[in-house]
C-alpha cells in the first residue's frame, strides 16, 4: 500500500508530502492521531513549495551577491546606517509600494544593502529582480529592436522588488530619461523600488537632461522615498587593509 500511495504524490507532483509520509513509517508518529499526521503531511508540503517557490525567485532575481544578509551590516554610526529605522522601513516599504534610495560615495556598501534587503523580501515570499542601470537600458533597447518595449515594460512593473544598481555614472539622454520615467510610472501603486547611486539626490534634477522629466521623476520617485545616505571610507578599503594586517600578522608569527 505505501508503494501505491508514493506513486500517487509523485503522481500529483506533492513531494513535500511524499517525503512526510516516508518518514511517518518511524515509530515516533504511530502515537500520533489521523489529523496530526495529515497537518504534518500538508505542513512539510507547504514549506517544500515555498522553499522551492524562493529558490526559483533568488535564481530569476539575478542578485550578484546570493550571500547579502542584513544581519552582516555595518551599523556603526559612523556608516549612517540606524538599525532601528532599516527595521520599520522594512515593515512598511513592501505594502505600502514605497521607494528606497540608497546613496554614498563608492565602496560603502550600497548594492550590498539593496541585494541584502531584495534577498529579504523574496525569503519574505515576494519577487525581486537586480540591474545595473546600464544593463537595465540595454534590455529595452532590445526589447524595442523586437517590438516588444510594452510587455517589457509592463512585466517589470510586475516584479515586486525592482532593484537599480549604480544610477547617474554614465550620462543619460532624453530618451532614456523617458524609459526611466516610464518605468517608475508604471510600477506606481504596483511595487517598490531601490536605487543606489554614488551621485547625491541633490544633483539628479541636472542629470536628466530634459527638466520636464526630471521633474516627473522627482515628483514621483525621490519625495515620498525612504532615504539612505552611507557614509564612511570604502569597506572594500577596509576589509583589503584587515586582510593585509592578518597576513602579517600571521607572516610573523611564522617567522
Amino acid at each position: 500500500m505505501q508503494e501505491e500511495i508514493t506513486n500517487y504524490f509523485s503522481k500529483f507532483k506533492l513531494k513535500g508530502m511524499q517525503e512526510s509520509f516516508l518518514r511517518q513509517s518511524d515509530l515516533t508518529y504511530q502515537s500520533l492521531s489521523f489529523d496530526e499526521r495529515l497537518f504534518d503531511l500538508l505542513r512539510l508540503e507547504d514549506i517544500f513549495r515555498l522553499n522551492k517557490k524562493i529558490t526559483y525567485n533568488i535564481l530569476q532575481s539575478k542578485i550578484k551577491n546570493k550571500q547579502a544578509r542584513l544581519e552582516d551590516l555595518d551599523y556603526s554610526s559612523s556608516r549612517g546606517l540606524e538599525k532601528k529605522s532599516l527595521s520599520q522601513m522594512l515593515l512598511n516599504y513592501i505594502p505600502n509600494k514605497k521607494n528606497i534610495i540608497i546613496t554614498g560615495p563608492t565602496g560603502t556598501g550600497k548594492s550590498f544593502l539593496s541585494e541584502s534587503i531584495a534577498l529579504k523580501s523574496i525569503y519574505d515570499g515576494y519577487t525581486a529582480k537586480y540591474y545595473r542601470f546600464s544593463r537595465l537600458l540595454e534590455e529595452v533597447d532590445l526589447s524595442k529592436l523586437d517590438s516588444n518595449y510594452s510587455n517589457f515594460i509592463n512585466k517589470i512593473s510586475k516584479i515586486n522588488i525592482l532593484v537599480i544598481d549604480d544610477f547617474g555614472i554614465n550620462p543619460l539622454t532624453s530618451s532614456q530619461s523617458s524609459i526611466l520615467l516610464d518605468i517608475i510610472e508604471e510600477r506606481i501603486g504596483e511595487g517598490s523600488t531601490i536605487i543606489s547611486s554614488q551621485l547625491p539626490i541633490a544633483d539628479w534634477y541636472n542629470y536628466f537632461n530634459d527638466p520636464t522629466i526630471a521633474d516627473a521623476i522627482l515628483d514621483r520617485l525621490v519625495y515620498s522615498s525612504y532615504k539612505i545616505n552611507l557614509k564612511g571610507e570604502s569597506m572594500r578599503k577596509i576589509k583589503s587593509k584587515d586582510f593585509s594586517n592578518e597576513l602579517n600578522s600571521k607572516m610573523s608569527l611564522e617567522n
